[in-house]
């Protein structure tokens, strides 16, 4: 009996020795399955982490080398739809009190118009998140049928330029809420270097329109108007077809500003600039020579034509009617000189000289008429 209980225990021991290493295996079987699914999730975020962060540096060198605000808006939505597969990009209207839609990328329920006020994010100046729709302050710019979205208004200069608009998908796709925030984070990174991609080409933008421009009148300046001549002349040269220059010249403007002071003279070139840019083409270039003298350049114009257009615009220009200090300022009148390419000259040169010599012979025949250049 002893011999027996002695055996029995020895083995129970055994067993109890061999459940005790079979126990402590598994316990490290699982910790090692568990740090190495850790660090599959950690891998898996950090690589995420990396396709995010190489994603909006991409975008943001394709905002430095976009000319126009179109260009950026395409490259936005390239870029943000890996990220966020559906939003759109919505921008202040130039008036300040209207929200468009440059860029959507999607299906995105909005309600247009849109006004500054629909939006909460940019009521609130910070981003606005809606993770439930029916319960949550809802922006007034999205119609129904929304999911769960994000809204981060987005700046440069100092100065509000729209929002950025990003839907989350069905309820829970973000997952909880550190993944939310991490999306918000993501989102906002994003809504800065669209701002300050945007904000740098209105200032560019803007700093060519000073070079071009010409501030009293809104049209374009001498330099510009050497610099398009050449390049329509060429153009026409290639495709075979005429391109008519028309001067022209304010009749009596010394007598304006004898009458009635440089101020009133200049308040007549303003109108006159206004005057001839509602009425010439989209593809014409309105131009200041240089004083009371404009020089319009017309592409794919035959003399004919050219001639023409002067007429209407010597007609129309009678019906302009400008005050200053709460007085009128009396009639105005043109005087033309028309030449066309390449009749009247092969380069900007000669066929400016055309033309001019045109304007001229209008004014020593009368003034408030058109002339063509002689051949």
């Amino acid at each position: 009996d002893f011999l027996a209980a002695r055996l029995l225990s020895e083995k129970d021991e055994g067993l109890l020795a061999l459940v005790s290493a079979v126990t402590i295996q598994l316990g490290s079987l699982i910790q090692r399955k568990l740090a190495d699914e850790a660090l599959q999730n950690a891998l898996h975020e950090l690589e995420q982490r990396s396709f995010e962060i190489r994603t909006l540096s991409e975008m943001s060198d394709n905002l430095q080398v976009c000319n126009i605000a179109e260009e950026a808006y395409t490259a936005v939505a390239q870029s943000i739809r890996l990220l966020f597969p559906t939003g759109a990009l919505l921008v202040c209207s130039t008036s300040r009190n209207l929200l468009k839609a440059v860029t959507v990328w999607g299906k995105v329920p909005l309600e247009e118009p849109m006004s500054l006020d629909d939006c909460y994010a940019l009521r609130l100046g910070r981003p606005h998140a809606v993770m439930d729709v029916q319960t949550g302050l809802r922006c007034h710019h999205l119609g129904e049928g929304a999911d769960p979205y994000l809204c981060v208004p987005f700046m440069g200069q100092g100065e509000t330029l729209g929002v950025l608009y990003l839907s989350a998908g069905p309820p829970g796709a973000w997952g909880d809420k550190n993944q939310i925030e991490a999306k918000r984070r993501l989102a906002v990174d994003a809504s800065e270097r669209i701002g300050l991609a945007l904000a740098n080409l209105k200032l560019r933008d803007t700093l060519r329109n000073l070079s071009i421009r010409d501030a009293l009148t809104g049209l374009f300046n001498r330099r510009y108007l050497e610099e398009s001549l050449e390049r329509e002349i060429y153009r026409a040269g290639r495709k075979g077809t005429p391109l008519g220059v028309v001067m022209l010249d304010i009749d009596h403007f010394k007598q304006f500003n004898d009458t009635f002071g440089h101020e009133a003279g200049d308040a007549i070139l303003h109108e006159i600039g206004v005057f001839l840019q509602r009425h010439v083409r989209s593809s014409d270039i309105a131009c200041r020579y240089g004083g009371e003298e404009f020089t319009l350049i017309m592409p794919e114009t035959s003399l004919e034509v050219a001639c023409q257009r002067a007429e209407l615009l010597r007609e129309a220009v009678k019906h302009v009617q400008v005050q200053h200090v709460q007085r009128s300022l009396g009639s105005i009148a043109f005087s033309f000189g028309v030449g066309v390419f390449p009749d009247h000259g092969s380069t900007a040169e000669t066929l400016l000289r055309a033309a001019d010599t045109a304007l001229y012979q209008a004014k020593a025949e009368g003034r408030n008429r058109v002339c063509v250049a002689c051949l």
